[in-house]
């Protein structure tokens, strides 16, 4: 009877020192999937508005057969004044059914807090794109290679999707009415805003992904961006398949910042101080334009059928 019981107590002893393993075997399995994910510069989180979507129809946030898919590629190397517009995305995001109903690919420098991303948790869903900043105009440079090029079309960055918004934290929608429509209309292919006579903006764009030439993009050594972007969308651009932004304006040919009374879109590094929790952006960007636009030289502003009617672009790209 002893050794039977002797026998028992060592059968128990190998089952209670072997029940970890399972979970330790586990663990290493779920750490080292968690450790790829991060090297490979991705975190896809889901918020509550697309887990919802089911039991939700009513959601402004779900869109409606008619309306595009879209992505907005976000792009920040989290710089503080950066952060400080977070404040703005947050209030505007419930305002415009454009924003809800997109999903954000958030291009950056370092990962984000929950706090940091609680900002944009009324859209469907946020994806983070983790790169090495080289520098100011080689890293917007970067953002559209790794978005448009081979990269993203071999990963698959902005496949499921019918438009993608490319812009900065600080470069604020102030009515997304005009964007949704021009979106549905098939026959548009971009939204572009010049930063120079021969120049597009990289600021703010949009454009149809299929629509995008990815050898273009790999292709053109350019180290200014914006030279880069009009060779990137070069076949866009030929194939008139494009329209301006409505009212906008540069501020100045020497600094492209999308502006203007009557855009739906601003750049303006001074709206940050109407950021603060809760604060309404949209009257003050307006405020901020429409004076802007009256400072505006008319001149400047009758630049933007030239670029293509005396076909400058092709001296361009």
């Amino acid at each position: 009877m002893t050794a039977q019981c002797s026998r028992y107590f060592v059968w128990l002893c190998i089952v209670v020192l072997t029940l970890p393993v399972p979970f330790l075997v586990v663990s290493n399995i779920f750490n080292n999937v968690a450790r790829r994910r991060f090297q490979a510069g991705t975190l896809r989180l889901s918020s509550s508005a697309e887990s919802s979507a089911e039991s939700s129809a009513e959601s402004s946030a779900e869109s409606s057969a008619g309306d595009p898919r879209i992505a907005i590629f976000m792009t920040t190397v989290m710089s503080e004044k950066h952060l400080r517009f977070f404040d703005c995305w947050e209030f505007g995001i419930p305002r415009l059914r454009l924003l809800q109903m997109a999903d954000l690919v958030l291009y950056t420098t370092r990962n984000l807090t929950l706090e940091e991303l609680s900002h944009f948790r009324q859209m469907r869903s946020i994806t983070v794109k983790l790169f090495v900043n080289s520098g100011f105009q080689s890293g917007a440079i970067q953002a559209l290679k790794d978005g448009f090029g081979h990269k993203g079309v071999e990963e698959k960055w902005f496949d499921e999707y019918d438009w993608v918004i490319r812009l900065n934290p600080d470069v604020l929608i102030l009515d997304d009415t005009w964007l949704l429509e021009t979106m549905r209309n098939s026959s548009i292919d971009g939204i572009f805003q010049d930063c120079t006579v021969c120049l597009l903006h990289t600021d703010f764009f949009a454009v149809r992904p299929r629509a995008v030439n990815s050898t273009l993009v790999d292709k053109s050594k350019n180290g200014n961006a914006e030279l880069h972007a009009t060779k990137s969308f070069e076949n866009i651009v030929r194939s008139r398949r494009f329209v301006w932004v409505k009212g906008g304006f540069p501020e100045h040919y020497a600094i492209c910042r999308i502006q203007g009374g009557r855009s739906p879109v601003l750049h303006h590094h001074q709206l940050d101080q109407f950021c603060a929790k809760g604060a309404n952006y949209f009257q003050h960007g307006f405020n901020l334009s429409m004076t802007m636009e009256r400072q505006q030289p008319l001149e400047n502003r009758d630049c933007k059928p030239a670029f293509i009617d005396n076909d400058r672009v092709g001296k361009c790209v």
